[in-house]
């Protein structure tokens, strides 16, 4: 990682998904765009078994890869092109995307076993979305060596 997409991570990313306490932050959901003020379980069909009652005022709801897609104002839908945006490898990006539940840690790169298990026990959106900040700041920390399994608690 870079300077820049370090930055990019800290002064765009963290704050986006912390937005309006959380709720515009749900994992395994890419993003989905939602009118009015609840969201409905079938307009953000969210697998981190939190239901989201209030949308965020930009109507937009997405996980971490859906968020910096949102961010970078394009459709960045693969996994090559979002782990270039913020300096880490495909494999990393994958595993910081996709493999945050608690079991994946024996996959080629996935969250900590720790977040993943915090992740996991969070009763909130903003919980949620609290841990994956930390992650990310981890992340950053150890320019994404802390997804790797040999990196894994």
């Amino acid at each position: 990682m870079n300077a820049r997409q370090k930055k990019f991570v800290l002064t765009k990313l963290i704050p986006f998904i912390l937005r309006e306490q959380g709720n515009g932050f749900a994992m395994s959901t890419w993003t989905s765009k939602v009118k009015g003020d609840v969201v409905e379980i079938n307009a953000v069909h969210s697998f981190d078994n939190i239901e989201r009652t209030k949308a965020p005022s930009c109507g937009t709801v997405a996980c971490i890869g859906g968020s910096l897609s949102v961010l970078s104002g394009r459709t960045l839908r693969s996994v090559t092109n979002l782990s270039k945006l913020i300096g880490i490898t495909p494999d990393q990006a994958s595993g910081l995307f996709s493999r945050w539940e608690i079991g994946d840690q024996g996959a080629d790169s996935a969250w900590p076993e720790s977040f993943a298990r915090r992740f996991s026990n969070a009763d909130s959106p903003l919980a949620k979305a609290r841990i994956a900040v930390s992650l990310l700041r981890r992340v950053v920390k150890t320019n994404g060596a802390c997804l790797d399994p040999v990196d894994h608690e």
